[in-house]
């Protein structure tokens, strides 16, 4: 009788097996035993899993080869690389290089124990803040500052004192990752009041600024009149609302939201446009409204909070 074939997964070597060769005991005494060992498990695990779908295994020494290849890289560290991604703070090429004497000054204080949160007249514990923030307030004039060690808690902070109103202007950024753009939107909406603050963007990596006061500044005092026409089958109605927020768009918004109880985000732009006549002003704009679940529907919570994340992401432009 001809031999039976020999399926994929039995031509797999046994993690003792690749351990025990001549490669992967040299391997051991490069890297340590027990690293080789875990990254021999991960290789493993993979060419599994391809077998279980029916692809032949590699070789013994192509499957080493990938283990060695993954311990080596851990056991070496970061490398250097060149930065041609043109994001200056580039979070996954970790963030800005440190200047020769930022980097020195680390280097030293690694070296052995300081007083980062001794308080050395009282030896009370103090905060291991307090010098940057009177550097800061030195060179700004401000009446304080926060330091802090990740961009989460400065977010949630500086929020906080914003919505308190103990400053007038805050500073964010969030990465351009849907889930944590909605994140983003979902905490602007309940921390802060649109009648007061806005969102100012930079660029469409969810970079900006909220600040305050609003157009009032500019405009002074009064109304803002629109008029909403919703189609040919309806009829046009005025919307009355003070003058209140940064921009007329957050003017509209308030409107909506007290007059109608209806979510609204609205954005306006204007500027020149030229398409061979000569340069000519046009005004455009978006809004959006968050619709009421119901029986048919189902919960739309979720629905919103994705359109506002993509909303924030719409330019002047």
């Amino acid at each position: 009788m001809p031999a039976k074939a020999q399926t994929p997964r039995r031509k797999i070597p046994s993690l003792d097996a690749l351990l025990r060769s001549e490669p992967g005991q040299r391997a051991a005494e490069t890297f340590g035993r027990a690293l080789l060992k875990r990254t021999l498990t991960q290789t493993l695990d993979v060419v599994r899993a391809g077998a279980a779908r029916g692809i032949d295994p590699p070789e013994d020494d192509v499957i080493m080869a990938r283990a060695v290849g993954l311990a080596s890289s851990a056991a070496t560290g970061l490398n250097p690389v060149i930065n041609a991604t043109g994001v200056v703070l580039h979070t996954g090429l970790g963030r800005a290089p440190l200047p020769d004497r930022a980097a020195k000054a680390a280097v030293r204080a690694g070296r052995g124990y300081t007083d980062l949160e001794i308080d050395r007249v009282t030896g009370a514990r103090g905060r291991r803040t307090s010098r940057a923030e009177l550097i800061l307030t030195a060179l700004t004039g401000a009446e304080g500052a926060l330091v802090v060690n990740n961009g989460a808690a400065g977010l949630l902070l500086s929020l906080a004192a914003l919505a308190r109103g103990e400053c007038d202007l805050a500073g964010f950024h969030v990465a351009d990752a849907l889930p944590r753009a909605a994140a983003a939107a979902a905490a602007l909406g309940r921390w802060l009041d649109p009648r007061k603050h806005t969102l100012i963007h930079f660029v469409a990596r969810q970079q900006g600024l909220i600040a305050r006061p609003g157009a009032r500044t500019l405009l002074g005092q009064g109304l803002f009149v629109m008029t909403i026409d919703q189609g040919p089958d309806t009829e046009r109605y005025q919307g009355v609302t003070a003058i209140e927020g940064e921009t007329l768009a957050l003017c509209a918004e308030q409107y909506f939201a007290q007059s109608e109880q209806t979510p609204t985000r609205v954005r306006l732009a204007v500027g020149q446009a030229d398409e061979g006549e000569g340069p000519q002003w046009r005004a455009g704009g978006v809004l959006i409204q968050h619709i009421a679940e119901d029986a048919a529907r189902g919960s739309t919570e979720e629905a919103w909070v994705r359109t506002q994340a993509f909303f924030e992401t719409i330019g002047e432009d």
